[in-house]
């Protein structure tokens, strides 16, 4: 009886999954690929089991994005049958040993906005990010550990983790811990690493386990520990060499191990500091921190970088008899050695892509490849390039022609969104039919949230649950679908730019820094090399034409930091105090407390109060009214940083060196929260505008904005730009501008009525 039953449940389940429709399939972690989730295999290798019963295989195999035509045939052709897996070898995985003989070669992610103290943060149902991982030169490594951690909210028989290497399955990780992390090896097959630089991709699949829909995946996030996530590398086997040298480099960051920099005479020797550490932030992806202190040398003790004067400039790899990884750089007077000349370890970073002006340009071209979407909560940012000569203060329109589908009956309350500069431009709803992807949706914005240097454009994609209350069904089906053939039009600009944080922060020139007065001596001479590395874009140029960071301590500040600004240097100390953020006070609160007027139900107030109190309140909009007409930063300046309190000031408010930026610390200032601000500043995803921002104690960048500083024309005035230039010069100034027609239209009224009286009296 019992056999007749599950063989009777076996047919059954056989003709549902027969005749089940493409809607019930899944988007896995390869883009555009739809498939279940879990694949239903037998027990490889012939294991005995219960009649009726099935194994989950959790591991899967990477695949390809399919050719951008068939995707909108796969999202609404009448297919009907479920993806067959490929036959595949299982990927295993083992719980890591409690201690790691070897230190670990450590995982750095690509996208530094995803890195907070060590850990790389993927949220929401679906997410992927790049990997850079480094080997050195003779290492044969056979396993990846990776180290996780996830949400509480987590299903954990429904998500997992896969690492890919140029789109090749290295394994799949089960998500499990939820209180601490767990380590877990990925056998690797010779020949999956090479020595040098290799670009590992991790994905997550994740399920809440109470809710469904755009707030649960909120819930939803894995935690990489960066110092546990790597290969196990024995220093008494590694050759040396570049590779050798980056990977211990890689492995001291991991371990939180100052790099140690050695050298007869560092202070003559700054120059060459500053060059070598953005060498080796560009060639390591950044993160870097240094000493010149030895210390005790240990199992693996930190690389060491030597540097010594000669006549002929010169590179050498070696390892001392400490076992430590050592370069030894050579430096003239002149001439500074590049670390990985020709050794194709120069820089790990991607270049941002600098699009053209008033030409249709294919997002594809930024990166992005035409996907399907199955998640409630998808989201992507593309990242280019403007010239730093762009800048638009006129009303003109930018296109982003999108190329979009999506199926009917949608939930309500279903949309895309999309973000310039953080700035949500259109809302599309999705809720109202389907849409097939014939004709581009046509969205028009303001050019104006665009600026020189890095730009950021933002696709989002909320989809409710239904029900919301429930966990989401086992399966889903790619229901919106955007593809790669959008573009986006910029409209074209004069060659002119604005001075400031925005200018200075666009160029590509690497920085110069320095200490001014005595921060040198209240600040750790090591913070330069560490500062020169967040701070590493572009490459070193003439000392005489590059770009320049100033660090001071407050009591350090003077006239020519500040420029025209006569702000009392007591205002600076207020702001780099560690006092909460005081609430700004209301007008009625302002006036009493200027007249001891108090309104109350007990005492109504006498009229003469009232009097002095509406005075008051005249006097404050007339003071707005004037600094309407005539602007006084100084003083605006004044009152917004006596409404704030911060960590660390950057400035650029001296318009006569637009090249020089000041970076003034508390006292009580940390360090690493500092340089971890200056590098998400770089790489957020709000650029940083104005003329000086302010970092906060919890982390946040706040900025002021000089509304006097007039553009600058690169080049000459002439037909074809004179419109341009002209709306941006009164776009910068519009209450002078304003003034200026009125003006002139007053003239050529009196002109005009003092002409016709002349004639009428002649006739």
């Amino acid at each position: 009886m019992t056999r007749s039953v599950l063989s009777s449940l076996a047919v059954c389940g056989a003709v549902l999954l027969a005749t089940a429709p493409t809607g019930i399939m899944a988007q896995d972690g390869a883009a555009g690929r739809i498939s279940l989730p879990f694949s239903i295999l037998p027990t490889p290798g012939g294991d005995a089991q219960a009649p009726g019963t099935v194994r989950l295989n959790l591991a899967s195999q990477g695949k390809s994005a399919p050719e951008p035509g068939k995707g909108l045939a796969e999202l609404f052709g009448p297919r009907i049958g479920l993806v067959k897996e490929e036959p595949q070898e299982t990927k295993t995985v083992e719980a890591a040993e409690p201690e790691i003989l070897h230190p670990i070669t450590a995982m750095w992610p690509l996208d530094p906005g995803r890195l907070s103290n060590g850990v790389a943060l993927l949220e929401g149902e679906r997410d992927r990010t790049g990997f850079a991982l480094f080997v050195p030169e003779g290492a044969q490594p056979k396993e990846l550990l990776i180290s996780a951690v996830s949400s509480a909210f987590i299903m954990p028989n429904r998500s997992e983790l896969r690492v890919y290497t140029e789109d090749r399955l290295i394994g799949t990780m089960p998500l499990t811990s939820i209180t601490g992390t767990e380590t877990a090896r990925l056998p690797l097959t010779p020949g999956t690493l090479k020595a040098g630089v290799n670009r590992l991709r991790v994905e997550v699949a994740l399920t809440h386990r109470l809710y469904c829909g755009v707030r649960s995946s909120y819930d939803l996030w894995t935690k990489i520990d960066l110092s546990g996530s790597g290969i196990a590398i024995d220093p008494a086997t590694v050759a040396p060499g570049p590779a050798s040298f980056i990977a211990a480099v890689s492995a001291a960051r991991g371990q939180g191990k100052p790099l140690l920099i050695a050298g007869s005479d560092l202070d003559t020797s700054q120059s060459t500091v500053l060059t070598i550490s953005r060498q080796l932030a560009a060639a390591a992806g950044g993160g870097l921190d240094f000493t010149t202190r030895p210390g005790t040398a240990g199992d693996a003790p930190a690389p060491k970088i030597s540097i010594r004067k000669g006549d002929t400039p010169n590179v050498s790899f070696g390892r001392d008899e400490d076992g430590r990884q050592t370069v030894t750089v050579t430096t003239t007077d002149r001439v500074i050695p590049a670390l990985f000349s020709g050794t194709g370890f120069e820089s790990i970073a991607e270049e941002i892509p600098e699009i053209p002006r008033d030409v249709p340009v294919e997002i594809s071209r930024l990166g992005f490849e035409t996907v399907q979407i199955s998640e409630y909560l998808w989201r992507n940012r593309l990242e280019f390039r403007l010239p730093s000569e762009w800048l638009m203060n006129v009303t003109k329109r930018a296109v982003f022609n999108l190329n979009f589908a999506h199926l009917p009956g949608l939930p309500t309350g279903s949309e895309m969104r999309l973000k310039v500069n953080g700035h949500v431009v259109r809302i599309v709803p999705m809720d109202r039919g389907g849409r097939l992807n014939e004709i581009p949706l046509e969205i028009r914005f303001n050019a104006g949230l665009l600026r020189a240097g890095r730009n950021t454009l933002g696709l989002e994609v909320n989809i409710p649950g239904d029900p919301a209350d429930q966990p989401c069904p086992l399966v889903s089906v790619g229901r919106v679908e955007i593809n790669g053939n959008s573009t986006l039009t910029v409209p074209g600009t004069p060659n002119m730019h604005l001075p400031g944080l925005t200018r200075w922060l666009s160029e590509v020139q690497a920085p110069d820094i320095s200490f001014a007065g005595l921060a040198g001596e209240s600040v750790n001479w090591t913070m330069l090399p560490r500062l020169a590395s967040v701070l590493q874009t572009g490459s070193d140029s003439d000392p005489e034409e590059s770009r320049e960071v100033i660090v001071h301590r407050p009591m350090d500040l003077n006239k020519d930091a500040l420029g025209d600004f006569n702000i009392g240097r007591q205002v600076m100390l207020a702001a780099l105090q560690t006092e909460a953020t005081p609430a700004r006070p209301s007008l009625a609160t302002a006036a009493t407390e200027q007249t001891g007027l108090t309104f109350s139900e007990e005492e109504p107030g006498r009229f003469t109060e009232l009097v002095d109190a509406g005075k008051v309140i005249s006097a404050s909009v007339w003071t707005d009214l004037t600094r309407l007409a005539f602007p006084d930063p100084a003083s605006d300046l004044a009152d917004w940083l006596s409404m704030r309190r911060g960590q660390a000031l950057l400035f650029q408010l001296d318009s006569g060196n637009p090249e020089t930026v000041h970076l003034v610390l508390s006292a009580d200032a940390r360090p690493d929260s500092v340089l971890a601000g200056l590098e998400r500043m770089r790489h957020s995803e709000t650029p940083v505008d104005g003329h000086m921002a302010l970092l906060t104690w919890e982390g946040e960048w706040e900025t002021w904005t000089d509304t006097t500083r007039m553009p600058i024309l690169v080049g000459e005035l002439n037909e074809k730009n004179w419109r341009g230039v002209v709306g941006n010069f009164a776009s910068a100034r519009p209450v002078l501008a304003v003034g200026t027609l009125t003006a002139i239209a007053l003239l050529s009224v009196i002109f005009a009525n003092s002409y016709v009286r002349a004639s009428r009296r002649r006739t």
